[in-house]
């Protein structure tokens, strides 16, 4: 059976994104840069393509891609294996961490057998992607006990902050920690940043047990769940009928993501917002729009550069006036707390004290590259015009989907999908900065961008719903 060209492009593309992020840590390098400038190329032509309404074109050879898709998922629990500086702080040996990742790699050599064939029965199936999570729990709970106190900043705020809130205290008052970044500062302590999504989750991960980790962990299973969950199932409940490794390709490329640990380690919190994104593009396949729309809103509540959701998941998922009214309060209700408590410190917090904070010049985005070339500081202010480019495209393109196809939902899932993959990516690149975290969820966005890719193929091209038209919307 043929596959989608946007498939094998966005799964490399999350790849790339990947390496880039394991070969610097998240920090400039020259190669690690060339990758990310191939993989945001890759993903803006396939960007294009979809705007052209043309994404029905398939590989050559899919038995080859299959093993390509092999080889690369292959590489990656490799590649951790040998990264000496897989933690960034860990108190004891990495021994169980490296067991863990050598049971993934033997794990996926049952793939092998069923390379471009379906004959592995559902049980199989399913119990090899449960042990695949299983997998990703033990590994983050080793990494907690491996590291558990890193020295950083950002995993400080967010247990202070936590600990805060479950005392009926406002972190955004209460909480400041001394700064722990390598360059100089303008202020001597970092109040607390982040938005009060982040408080939530980290509040649920300390109850759970007793560190705010233990909510980006579980972020990250269900960000796999929700994935296999688009690449596995239609709109009429069966399965796709396609091979194993291309329903668990999407999610896989995120849990055997090699920086995946030191992510978890750090305590970033960029797994809750993929986590909330891929539930949105699930409910949205699911033709559940009023959950997607309020899992949106939880999501822009997490993290202030979530604002570009607003109108990408509005207008690409077709919400109508009962969604955008869910979204809006569940925006609203997520802040309500913090705004009437204390509108001044959640403001300077969440907005004014990162934006007096000085570029980086150890990031990896086009202006420490375009500092180092030319001499010269970047205009960084590309960064929302080309975002803000790609949501206008989204918009246009979406309104031309008739509603009345019925494959219009997996149509818009996957421009929205490659939408918003897209605009975060060329929203961090160009940037003032951009590290581990920002990329780690780019190359998660990619995935969901393959995944809800390859449910509109199936449903368009392999088995179309009775009476679709053959046309695109």
């Amino acid at each position: 059976m043929p596959l989608p060209c946007d498939f094998g492009a966005l799964l490399i593309v999350s790849f790339l994104v990947s390496f880039a992020n394991e070969i610097s840590h998240g920090c400039y390098l020259g190669p690690a840069f060339a990758c990310l400038a191939i993989g945001l190329a890759i993903l803006a032509w396939r960007f294009l393509t979809r705007m052209r309404a043309s994404a029905t074109d398939t590989v050559v050879t899919p038995t080859l891609f299959l093993r390509s898709t092999w080889c690369a998922l292959a590489s990656m629990p490799i590649t951790a294996l040998l990264d000496p500086k897989a933690l960034a702080h860990p108190h004891t040996s990495l021994a169980p961490l490296r067991a863990l990742e050598v049971i993934s790699i033997v794990l996926l050599f049952t793939y092998l057998p069923f390379l471009g064939k379906t004959s592995d029965s559902q049980i199989v199936r399913n119990a090899r992607f449960a042990a695949f999570s299983a997998i990703v729990l033990a590994t983050g709970i080793a990494i907690i006990h491996i590291s558990p106190a890193p020295i950083i900043d950002v995993w400080d705020l967010q247990m202070h902050g936590a600990k805060a809130l479950l005392r009926g205290e406002n972190p955004y008052v209460t909480v400041a920690v001394p700064d722990t970044t390598p360059d100089p500062h303008p202020f001597p302590l970092v109040p607390y940043v982040y938005a009060p999504g982040t408080l939530y989750a980290g509040a649920i991960g300390l109850l759970m047990g007793g560190d705010v980790r233990y909510a980006m962990l579980i972020a990250v299973i269900a960000t796999g769940a929700a994935l296999r969950v688009v690449a596995h199932q239609r709109s009429d409940g069966a399965g796709s009928g396609l091979p194993s490794l291309v329903e668990d390709a999407p999610a896989l490329f995120v849990w055997l993501m090699p920086l995946l640990a030191f992510i978890i380690e750090l305590s970033w919190i960029d797994p809750v917002q993929l986590m909330l994104i891929c539930l949105a593009g699930t409910a949205a396949v699911r033709k559940r729009l009023a959950v997607s729309a309020a899992v949106i809103g939880l999501a822009v509540v997490s993290k202030q550069s979530m604002f570009w959701l607003v109108p990408l998941a509005a207008f690409a998922l077709g919400f109508r006036q009962r969604e955008w009214l869910v979204m809006l309060a569940t925006v609203a209700l997520g802040f309500a707390p913090f705004a009437i408590g204390n509108f001044h410190a959640l403001k300077h917090n969440t907005v004014d004290f990162l934006l007096a904070l000085n570029p980086r010049d150890d990031a990896l985005c086009v202006a420490v590259w375009y500092k180092s070339t030319f001499g010269a500081t970047f205009p960084t202010a590309i960064s929302t015009l080309t975002a803000a480019a790609v949501v206008v495209a989204t918009i246009l393109r979406a309104r031309a989907i008739d509603p009345l196809n019925p494959r219009a939902p997996t149509q818009r899932a996957a421009l929205f999908g490659c939408a918003v993959a897209l605009t975060y990516f060329t929203f961090f690149f160009f940037a003032k900065w951009a590290f581990a975290n920002y990329y780690f969820l780019v190359a998660g966005l990619a995935a969901l961008a393959a995944a809800t890719s390859l449910r509109d193929w199936h449903e368009t091209v392999v088995s179309p719903p009775h009476g679709a038209a053959d046309a695109r919307g």
